[in-house]
């Protein structure tokens, strides 16, 4: 569960000094937290079909997790299980309530249409934050305000930096505007209270956000706090802080839980560090933030995160494929974790890269060349994709679109995280 979630599913006792194995290759975990997500799924023909048991609103969190895991693999039950869960948002929140986890979803199953730019999912999205500004009193900054009376400030940013990712994928005619309430709302989050607030994971799914639209963030001086109100932490801080802020919360090594993310910006608290969202949304805030600015290099703490994140994934403890809300220390399991941890561990898996050397160059384009113009890729049960990959937007045939994406990639290299 997100630690801010009131009602919990409990599986047991607590994990110290139990057997448990983990998962300890980026691949195996995706695939092993994904396939428990399928074999739970809410199935066809069902009540709330489509979401997942006691978690039907975090069905936006899962989705994403199961895409990933589909371009990896091109495993087909995976899309069919993350169309199911869209058309189970869809029927619940269309056309003008959606959370911000939903509508990032419903963006990310529009990537893999045939038509990225024009598609029903993308279409949806478009309409929804249409809709707010011209139906929700006060238009898309009543929407915003209204998290300030409705939520903690961790809730809230949580789901602005979604709505942030998907406003801006659908070009939305507000987006700048909800950029500017996530920063908003950011600033009202702090230490003071370690019941509802979480500071570090909400720094991290803001930076995460705020990296990837708008102006760069690496080259934006503004202050995050240019007057009064928010909390004495964000007092002097430049956007450009953000991702050196977020570094400075990794749990170094010789730590208890190295590579994760502490908990508060106080590193106090017991645990202090471990938590599965904090380590996810802080992976992923230096990842966006390691993209936006070339001139830094985040390589050492991204991988630092790499050598511990398949580890949240355990494989005999009591089945496989189950995600705790703790690395060690936590008894208590749910399947949006699951999906938010692959989407970190995703990172991880570079597209275009198909011979896995780590970098999309000569080698992978000498493999793509032998396989042009091939149709009827698909999935093979004993090797995954079939045409070694080639087909990288997973239409079945290997041509200019994926020779596009292949350029867009091109000479991008993974971690090099030995």
């Amino acid at each position: 569960m997100k630690k801010w979630v009131l009602v919990c599913v409990s599986v047991g006792s607590l994990l110290v000094g139990s057997v448990a194995v983990q998962a300890d290759s980026v691949q195996d975990a995706m695939i092993l937290a994904a396939s428990k997500l399928v074999d739970d799924q809410i199935p066809e023909g069902q009540l709330e079909a489509g979401a997942w048991p006691a978690e039907t609103g975090f069905t936006g969190s899962i989705l994403p997790g199961l895409l990933e895991t589909y371009r990896v693999t091109c495993n087909p039950d995976y899309l069919d299980a993350a169309e199911l869960a869209a058309e189970y948002i869809i029927g619940l929140g269309y056309p003008g309530w959606f959370y911000g986890d939903e509508t990032y979803s419903l963006t990310r199953l529009s990537e893999f249409a045939e038509d990225p730019g024009d598609n029903y999912w993308r279409t949806v999205v478009s309409g929804f934050y249409d809709w707010i500004r011209t139906n929700e009193p006060g238009g898309t900054v009543g929407y915003i305000n209204a998290y300030y009376q409705g939520t903690t400030p961790s809730v809230a940013v949580f789901y602005m930096a979604h709505h942030v990712m998907a406003a801006y994928y659908v070009d939305a005619e507000d987006k700048a505007i909800w950029r500017d309430g996530l920063v908003k709302h950011l600033i009202e989050v702090g230490d003071d209270d370690e019941d509802i607030e979480y500071p570090v994971m909400s720094l991290g799914i803001a930076v995460w956000a705020l990296a990837q639209t708008g102006p760069c963030l690496a080259e934006d001086t503004s202050l995050v706090k240019p007057g009064a109100g928010g909390q004495p932490y964000w007092q002097s801080v430049k956007m450009q802080d953000l991702p050196g802020l977020l570094l400075g919360h990794q749990v170094p090594d010789g730590q208890d839980y190295a590579g994760t993310f502490y908990w508060r910006f106080g590193h106090d608290g017991l645990p202090t560090s471990g938590y599965t969202e904090d380590a996810v949304y802080g992976t992923l805030g230096l990842v966006a933030a390691d993209a936006d600015d070339p001139g830094t290099d985040y390589s050492s703490a991204i991988c630092a995160a790499k050598a511990v994140l398949p580890q949240f994934v355990y494989v005999e403890y009591p089945g496989g494929g189950i995600v705790y809300d703790h690395l060690s220390e936590g008894a208590i399991a749910q399947y949006h974790y699951s999906g938010e941890l692959i989407q970190a561990l995703s990172a991880y898996k570079l597209l275009g890269d198909i011979d896995d050397s780590g970098c999309v160059n000569v080698g992978d384009l000498a493999i793509f060349a032998s396989y042009w113009l091939t149709t009827g890729c698909t999935y093979d049960s004993e090797g995954g994709c079939t045409c070694e990959g080639t087909d990288l937007n997973l239409d079945g045939r290997v041509d200019l679109h994926d020779f596009a994406i292949l350029s867009h990639q091109w000479l991008k290299c993974s971690w090099n995280c030995g």
